[in-house]
């Protein structure tokens, strides 16, 4: 058992989950540090909203945690998809969720070049922590995360 003379152990294919997979990886069948971007953007989704990267919706149709969450994200209103088994962020807090919220759906762009790299991730996650660590009103905004979503 095993590969034949001249044969590798080692496959030159990505594997990976269903909704963690870059677009990008689809069509130009080329993995980058981007494409983690977009799969940690993925996580950061779902742990914003509580559901899973591929999930079924109200109706029993599968759906997308992207498709369903950044529409939110973009018109300021992720406190209408976060998790509700989760206790509602202070005051302090719903901007560092915000801002998180941003991060993510910068992270899941489509086109890889407009995706944050992880350094700049580390840094926003950074601010958003910090921000809750404060007693006064956090000053973070959509500008603010390197780019936008």
């Amino acid at each position: 058992m095993g590969p034949e003379d001249k044969e590798s152990h080692l496959s030159l294919h990505a594997a990976g989950t269903l909704g963690y997979m870059d677009p990008e990886y689809y069509t130009l069948q080329h993995l980058t540090t981007k494409s983690d971007v977009y799969s940690f953007g993925i996580v950061l989704l779902e742990l914003l909203s509580g559901y899973k990267a591929i999930h079924k919706n109200e109706n029993g149709v599968p759906r997308n945690v992207v498709d369903f969450m950044v529409p939110y994200i973009g018109q300021d209103e992720i406190h209408r998809v976060l998790d509700p088994r989760v206790p509602p962020p202070t005051p302090y807090e719903i901007e560092a969720v915000a801002y998180v919220g941003y991060l993510a759906g910068d992270c899941v762009k489509l086109q890889s070049r407009e995706r944050p790299t992880m350094s700049e991730i580390v840094n926003n996650l950074e601010k958003a922590l910090a921000a809750c660590m404060v007693q006064i009103q956090p000053v973070l905004s959509r500008s603010t995360t390197d780019s936008s979503v």
